[in-house]
């Protein structure tokens, strides 16, 4: 493949297409500062779904980006209007990789287990679903299986909007709160989660012990379990479904620490180096270390278990086990 490395070093436009959801694309932001690295010279692009234009917006790194639902754009019109020389699938969708090969892109590189692998002419065989290691590590496999050298994880943060951020002042001045920590007790529909009610009952301890500001968030449909733990709490701030992602993006970067389930606000957290308390099952394709964040200052948690049968029985964490983890998050790390 050393024609492929040839390539690599001595491209003009290089495309990275990820079109799922918000922590997928913290994982893989990780990818530009690499090829930042390994070729100097190129433009590097990002081609993605606009709800999570936040999580990259004005990021140095990438030279442009291009938004797969924008009324403007289909997967189509980016191949054919941008002469890109190298194009990294590291979540590859049919439709996608089969448009990268109508339009002759001379490098697709992705999985080599997918049906429509045939489309790509840089096949990397990685076998995801058994968590050999993190997603973020995986994506940037793909630039080392060209290159030949490792590349270790640096996230890439945000940037925090300055309208966003003054919002988020603002509303913290409103309620008088300085410090505070973050309870999400939501999370992605993909992994099994630990109940509004445990969330409940650790941020009562939470409260009791430390006396901590808590201000607690979601989407719309998250609003019942913020009702949940917002009714356990004497003093607490909800704002759930009530910010954008810019300003959920503001509002982590001023936190103390994240409390969550295995979701999109977990690895914002990290990319900002927070402190983290996080919920995650144990199987392998939704644990931890597959989908786990990739800062240091975490702890996380998945069930106790003896037998298969209840392997991601989250409700098997206790409160209690939870807030000795969290004591240990805040006085030690």
């Amino acid at each position: 493949m050393k024609n492929h490395k040839t390539l690599l070093l001595n491209a003009k436009n290089i495309a990275i297409v990820r079109t799922d959801r918000i922590g997928d694309m913290i994982l893989t932001l990780p990818m530009f500062k690499v090829l930042r690295q390994v070729n100097p010279n190129a433009n590097l692009y990002l081609i993605a779904r606009k709800y999570t234009e936040p999580i990259f917006r004005g990021i140095d790194e990438i030279s442009g980006y291009f938004l797969i639902d924008d009324d403007s754009h289909t997967i189509d019109d980016i191949f054919k209007n941008n002469k890109f020389d190298i194009v990294f699938f590291p979540h590859p969708v049919a439709n996608e990789v089969k448009s990268a090969l109508k339009h002759k892109i001379p490098l697709r590189v992705g999985s080599g287990y997918r049906w429509y692998s045939i489309f790509l002419n840089h096949r990397v065989y990685q076998h995801r679903k058994y968590a050999e290691k993190n997603e973020s590590e995986f994506n940037l496999d793909l630039i080392s299986s060209i290159t030949g050298d490792n590349y270790s994880v640096e996230l890439i943060s945000p940037k925090v909007e300055t309208q966003s951020l003054d919002n988020i002042k603002s509303i913290l001045k409103k309620y008088q709160i300085e410090k505070f920590i973050i309870i999400h007790p939501g999370g992605g529909k993909s992994a099994p989660r630990w109940s509004a009610e445990n969330f409940a009952e650790l941020a009562q301890l939470i409260e009791m012990n430390y006396h901590s500001n808590i201000v607690i968030t979601g989407t719309e449909e998250e609003r019942p379990l913020c009702s949940i733990v917002e009714k356990k709490l004497d003093h607490s701030l909800n704002l759930c479904s009530m910010l954008k992602l810019e300003e959920t993006i503001a509002l982590i970067s001023q936190c103390e620490a994240m409390i969550s389930n295995s979701t999109g606000v977990l690895h914002i957290a990290a990319a900002f180096d927070k402190k983290i308390l996080g919920f995650y099952p144990n199987s392998l394709p939704m644990s931890a270390k597959r989908w786990g964040p990739m800062n240091l200052q975490k702890i996380i948690l998945s069930p106790p278990y003896k037998n298969e049968k209840n392997i991601d029985d989250m409700n098997s964490i206790k409160p209690n086990d939870a807030f000795i983890a969290y004591q240990k998050l805040i006085d030690q790390l």
